[in-house]
């Protein structure tokens, strides 16, 4: 909490203490502190000191303050307290001023509504300074004293102190008795929520706070990826994927991973025809390098789709761009599917020369694509070359016999 944010609620009413609360008081207590009455003499120090801090003069109404704490009745002496806390902090020195408060609110001299806000600040203090146990002790005791309203920060400030000490149940029911007060959530709050049950492993929860953030930020495409990826631990793979072109179509991507992970989705759920024109949309507006490792994916997506014509032409450009010859000899195989036997024929000429693994597959390939583009002898040749290769052996001789028989009737 900064210092401004803490004069707005520290000082307030630190001239007239007694002058009541903001919170409009729902429950009445049976007994209440009035406070009691100050000294004019003590009211007009207070307003020099205030004059004081509003030039920043922290010394000297430091040492004014000192002069108010040695006379006066207890009422007078918390409020000088409750002053000099304020100081204190403004000077950034928060232990000094967390005593100065504690101070005040031992006299117990102050109004009752004034007692509990002083108590609410205090702990608001120690969870900001991370003294998180005397935090939830403080901000405890002051709900449980409370005459008028809890506000619904207050739920808030103890939940952050039991989340930091793990109390992550503890800490849920703050943060829903806060959410339950207000007509709006706030965006942090549900992120806190969202946080405390993933701690929990409670992921039905996590997508339904989840669901809540999209419709408060409809903007924020983390909150459509983390989604996504709930939906996807619990199985619910098909709202996943929903969820994630929901994104794209709202236009929230911003990064080449998102295209590709949407994408990868779709091929992970078998719906290749979506996955290749995600991901062909967006090599073309330039979202996804043109890499050999996309385009391949583009390629084998189209594929999957048996749109035969359009993978090859995808591998084709895959394979130009680091002379790939395990992509070449896939693009061999995509064009004798195609029965494209003279493309066939050249893709896996090229598979060869670029070093493909396995060559007798690629030459394979080649023989079969010869001999059905009528080109016995470049079929021949090839399976004579597919002869060395342990992993075609077999194959080639069958189809070199076979071949060369045909040769012999015809001739």
């Amino acid at each position: 909490m900064t210092s401004k944010k803490l004069m707005t609620v520290l000082v307030g009413g630190a001239m007239l203490l007694a002058t009541g609360n903001a919170w409009s008081a729902k429950k009445q207590c049976d007994e209440r502190s009035s406070g009691g009455s100050m000294s004019e003499g003590t009211y007009r120090a207070l307003e020099r000191i205030h004059e004081r801090i509003a030039e920043n003069e922290y010394k000297d109404a430091e040492e004014r303050i000192g002069k108010l704490l040695g006379r006066g009745n207890d009422y007078e002496k918390a409020v000088a307290y409750q002053t000099l806390g304020f100081v204190k902090i403004q000077q950034n020195d928060y232990k000094n001023g967390l005593k100065a408060f504690e101070s005040a609110l031992a006299l117990g001299g102050l109004p009752q509504l004034q007692q509990e806000q002083l108590k609410y600040n205090a702990g608001q203090l120690y969870i900001a300074d991370g003294n998180y146990p005397k935090g939830i002790r403080t901000l405890e005791e002051y709900m449980a004293e409370a005459c008028g309203d809890i506000p619904a920060d207050a739920h808030i400030q103890l939940a952050a102190g039991y989340a930091e000490q793990k109390q992550f149940r503890k800490a849920l029911k703050q943060v829903d008795l806060a959410l339950s007060k207000v007509k709006e959530p706030k965006e942090q709050w549900l992120q806190l929520k969202l946080a405390l049950h993933y701690e929990l492993k409670d992921f039905p929860a996590c997508a339904e706070v989840l669901v809540k953030l999209i419709a408060l930020v409809p903007d924020k495409a983390d909150y459509f990826k983390q989604l996504s990826g709930i939906y996807f631990e619990i199985k619910k793979d098909p709202d996943s994927l929903a969820v994630l072109a929901l994104a794209q179509r709202q236009g929230l991507f911003k990064k080449e991973s998102e295209y590709k992970n949407l994408a990868a989705v779709y091929m992970l759920l078998e719906i290749p025809y979506q996955a290749a024109e995600t991901m062909a949309a967006a090599l073309e507006a330039g979202k996804v390098e043109a890499s050999e490792k996309n385009l391949e994916f583009l390629g084998d997506a189209w594929l999957s789709a048996r749109e035969y014509r359009r993978s090859a032409d995808a591998l084709k450009r895959a394979a130009q761009v680091e002379n790939n010859g395990e992509i070449w000899k896939r693009l061999a195989q995509v064009l004798a599917e195609e029965e494209r036997w003279t493309d066939a024929i050249e893709a896996a000429d090229q598979a060869v020369k670029a070093g493909a693994k396995d060559p007798g597959d690629a030459l394979m390939i080649k023989g079969l694509a010869s001999y059905n583009a009528n080109r016995p002898k470049t079929a021949i040749a090839a399976f004579n070359q597919a002869l060395r290769y342990e992993e075609s052996r077999k194959q080639a001789r069958q189809w070199l016999t076979f071949v060369e028989s045909e040769l012999e009737d015809i001739a």
